[in-house]
């Protein structure tokens, strides 16, 4: 790397290569799509430039395996070699970047997956060590968090809004309509820490 007097740092086209993971024939062939070289020849690239080459080595994407794999019109041994290098180069660097690609929407897709999901009081009863969800029931009712109405629990108003329950609708096959509840993953977070603090 080498620093000019207004600070500005540059960098070779090996230490570009190494940066971004691919070979320096990648880094010239970008450098000379965009006009930044002539012909290749350019010994030192600044930060602006170096920006220009990735993202336009990010966006060719696929089109640079067939670039770089591409073995047609090599003549010699050692064409080959720098060939299958650049290739292997590459396909490291691109496997190694689609693996963080998928272990990102693995971790949001977890994340979404877990916040949507929603629980039975049985689920959650279990989990906190009551017998049944009948116990729990009485439990957050003797806590003042629900009552019961014509046969279905329901919270005070003070968690009514809070987004702890759903309750979803079903019309049974003999048109009778009944109620689930089910409890949220914030829902499920207050019980917890309720039975925690509380006591059962």
């Amino acid at each position: 790397m080498k620093e000019l007097t207004n600070n500005e740092k540059l960098m070779t086209t090996k230490e570009v290569a190494d940066v971004l993971g691919v070979s320096t024939r990648v880094i010239s062939k970008h450098a000379n799509r965009l006009g930044i070289t002539k012909n290749g020849i350019k010994t030192f690239y600044n930060q602006e430039q170096i920006t220009m080459i990735k993202q336009a080595i990010e966006k060719s994407g696929r089109n640079d395996l067939e670039h770089v794999c591409k073995v047609s019109n090599i003549s010699t041994d050692y064409e080959m070699m720098q060939k299958l290098n650049d290739c292997t180069v590459w396909l490291k660097s691109k496997i190694e970047q689609l693996g963080k690609q998928l272990q990102e929407e693995q971790r949001k897709n977890a994340i979404l997956m877990h916040v949507s999901k929603t629980y039975t009081i049985t689920e959650i009863a279990k989990e906190i060590g009551m017998k049944s969800a009948i116990e729990l029931n009485i439990w957050l009712a003797d806590k003042k968090i629900q009552y019961k109405v014509n046969d279905t629990w329901v919270p005070y108003s003070e968690y009514a809004n809070l987004g702890y329950f759903e309750i979803k609708q079903e019309v049974l096959e003999n048109g009778h309509v009944i109620y689930n509840r089910r409890v949220t993953q914030e829902g499920r977070a207050f019980i917890l820490e309720l039975s925690k603090n509380g006591g059962k």
